[in-house]
């Protein structure tokens, strides 16, 4: 016995393309996965934020969080927060790749 799969695609406009070694990524979830191929699914200039992201399913903001997580010991995203006058965080950056190169600096 044989299975088949029949994959159909119409893809006009408004995709995103992703290399296979991304989507068949063993050290990921399906959950982290799924998070990331979101994320670089938004445009070049979108502002991220952990608060939009849990918004956007249905698993709530702990499950994202961890599935963030998930994906920044993966190498595929780096969150740096900044810190402004009298030590508060003033900003954040999300780094985010298509391929597991992201790594946090190491202090000296």
């Amino acid at each position: 016995m044989s299975d088949t799969v029949i994959i159909k695609r119409k893809v006009r406009r408004d995709f995103t393309t992703l290399p296979n070694d991304l989507i068949r990524d063993s050290l990921l979830s399906w959950g982290a996965l799924g998070l990331l191929v979101y994320i670089l699914s938004l445009p070049d200039d979108f502002r991220l934020r952990l608060c939009h992201l849990a918004k956007q399913k249905s698993c709530g903001r702990d499950a994202t969080r961890a599935r963030a997580k998930e994906l920044e010991d993966a190498g595929y995203l780096l969150i740096t927060r900044e810190r402004g006058t009298h030590g508060r965080f003033s900003s954040t950056l999300w780094e985010v790749s298509d391929t597991p190169t992201l790594s946090a600096p190491t202090s000296p």
